[in-house]
Formats: structure tokens, sequence, C-alpha cells
């Protein structure tokens, strides 16, 4: 029979290795399973902050630019401007169309039920969308105000 100092360092030890093995689960996890790089940025550290391409601004100021030069390349901006805002309604009438075929593929495997019930999802989501892009399109014109104006 076991006396109760063996009973003793056998529990102590299984114990021991159970909370090793917890321990060493979780380090394995944090490193293998989660690097950092791959984790999402922290808020505010997202979006339009960093790096930008210069402005007509900076540029004349740093390259010294003439009148006639500010101009030209304030054509540039102009008509590469109108040729983001065509591509952007291209797309944006690509993606319309891709969604709508998506959701008619899947209204097509559920039954009138799911399909109510995937329309309020649906309904959520736009309500939701609207309000996160109403929210974010009321913060960044009220950063790029300065502290005294009140327009």
């Amino acid at each position: 029979m076991i006396n109760n100092h063996n009973k003793f360092w056998i529990i102590f030890s299984f114990i021991l290795v159970f909370v090793i093995g917890i321990i060493g689960g979780i380090i394995i996890d944090k490193l293998l399973f989660c690097p950092p790089s791959f984790s999402p940025p922290p808020p505010g550290q997202r979006g339009r902050e960093g790096a930008h391409f210069p402005t007509l601004e900076m540029m004349a100021q740093e390259l010294n630019l003439t009148p006639e030069q500010q101009e030209q390349i304030r054509q540039v901006f102009q008509n590469n401007d109108q040729r983001l805002r065509n591509l952007h309604k291209e797309v944006m009438s690509q993606l319309r169309e891709i969604r709508t075929q998506l959701k008619e593929e899947i209204n097509a495997v559920l039954d009138e039920e799911q399909e109510a019930k995937f329309d309020l999802m649906i309904k959520k989501y736009l309500e939701q969308r609207k309000k996160e892009w109403d929210r974010r399109r009321k913060r960044p014109s009220e950063q790029r105000k300065p502290e005294g104006d009140k327009k």
C-alpha cells in the first residue's frame, strides 16, 4: 500500500505537470497562433493617418513652384480627381451588381421563413453601416477645423 508521504508526492507531481501543461499551452498559443504582426492596429491608428501624397500647397512651398507651375499642377489634380470619381462610380456599380447577385443566389437556397429573416439581417446590416458611415463622415470634418473656428 502507498503511504501518505508517497501519495502526497504523486498528487503533487500530477498537479505540477498539469499546471506546467497549461502554462506551456498558453505560451505556445501566444507565440504560434497569435503573432503580434497579424494583430489589428489599435483604435486611433486606423484610417488616413500617416503618410499622405503632398498637397499643392506643400509642393508650392517646398519646391518653390512658380504660379504657372502651380496652376498646371492644380489642373493635373483636378483631372485626376475626375478620373477617380469615374472609377469610383464604376466600381460601386459593379459592387451593387455583385451584391444583388449574391443575395439572389442565397435566397435561392433559403425557404420563405429563412429568406424573411435574412432580409431582416441585411436591413440591420445596412442600418448599422449607414450609422458607421455617418459617424466617419462627421469625425474627419471635426478634426480638420481649427480650434477657434466655429463654422
